[in-house]
């Protein structure tokens, strides 16, 4: 996959994930209508190309709660561990594709996220 197409991947699965998420963040509720910044995180780092865009993977936080405080999903391993047992279906299917070979075309991917 090209530069170019997974940073077109990267700007779709954001776009969807905090559409879906309401742009607001999923533990506080802060967001775009209450003016506070929000960003998409990968609970599997996104250089697993296996998770990157499964929306599954994906969550909507404020900048706190991403990595600006110490209680962030990237500082703090109990903001997983809640995240796990919020959402025991996304945890199952992320750690299903963590670790596998699935190697994704470019359309796939942008076929699934256009339908999300």
């Amino acid at each position: 996959m090209t530069k170019p197409e997974i940073k077109k991947l990267d700007t779709i699965s954001a776009k969807v994930c905090k559409d879906r998420d309401n742009w607001e963040c999923i533990y506080c509720g802060n967001g775009k209508e209450t003016g506070n910044q929000v960003h998409w995180h990968h609970i599997v780092t996104r250089n697993n190309f296996q998770t990157r865009w499964c929306l599954d993977n994906l969550i909507t936080v404020c900048a706190s709660h991403h990595n600006l405080s110490p209680k962030s999903f990237h500082k703090d391993p109990e903001m997983f561990e809640w995240w796990v047992k919020t959402y025991p279906e996304r945890y199952k299917k992320v750690w299903s594709l963590k670790g596998g070979s699935l190697k994704h075309q470019f359309e796939e991917v942008l076929k699934e996220l256009e339908e999300a």
